[in-house]
């Protein structure tokens, strides 16, 4: 039989219910937000980073070439979530059309998005067309799925009787269509 000296006094009791009920909830699930965060973490440290010196290469689509890029270096980063290729220079890309080399970009680096199928142009950026137009401008990119380059950077575009310059570009690759919300410069008016 026990006696009363072998059971804990209550002040001993309470700590241990105290303890208990502090340290339980700490063991339950992670919260959203929580779970989120760790995913994230462990997915940033699953990337993977390929290099590749004096690149060439040929991208087609339904088995025409659609563009020919040419750079010093290129380094591919990918992980579960996206795939990012950064082509450093000089760089060259070529960009066909149904028929023949629709415009020729050149620029100091370049970024591929694959998922977005974006590239974006920088330093020195300078668009030729066939149509005898170009374009200059720091920045650039390319929306493959709608034939769009955008710019909101400076951009002089011209053609082989006049030139226009500006902010806020947006028009097609071969520049046979373009806007500039902001024209800079000097006109003439006879």
């Amino acid at each position: 039989m026990n006696s009363p000296s072998n059971l804990p006094s209550f002040p001993t009791l309470l700590l241990t219910l105290l303890t208990l009920t502090l340290t339980l909830p700490s063991c339950s699930d992670l919260s959203e937000f929580d779970r989120t965060q760790v995913q994230s973490a462990m997915l940033d440290s699953l990337v993977t980073t390929t290099e590749s010196m004096d690149v060439d290469m040929t991208l087609f689509r339904d088995q025409h070439a659609q563009l020919r890029i040419r750079a010093a270096k290129a380094t591919t980063y990918q992980s579960a979530v996206r795939k990012q290729i950064e082509f450093q220079g000089p760089v060259s890309i070529i960009l066909f059309d149904a028929d023949s080399t629709a415009a020729t970009a050149t620029s100091g680096r370049a970024l591929y998005h694959e998922q977005k199928g974006e590239f974006e142009l920088f330093d020195q950026v300078q668009i030729l067309s066939q149509k005898d137009r170009q374009l200059q401008s720091d920045y650039l990119k390319w929306i493959e799925k709608e034939d769009k380059i955008l710019s909101p950077e400076f951009v002089i575009i011209t053609t082989p009787t006049d030139s226009i310059a500006g902010y806020g570009f947006s028009g097609t690759i071969d520049l046979s269509e373009y806007t500039i919300t902001q024209p800079r410069g000097r006109v003439l008016i006879d």
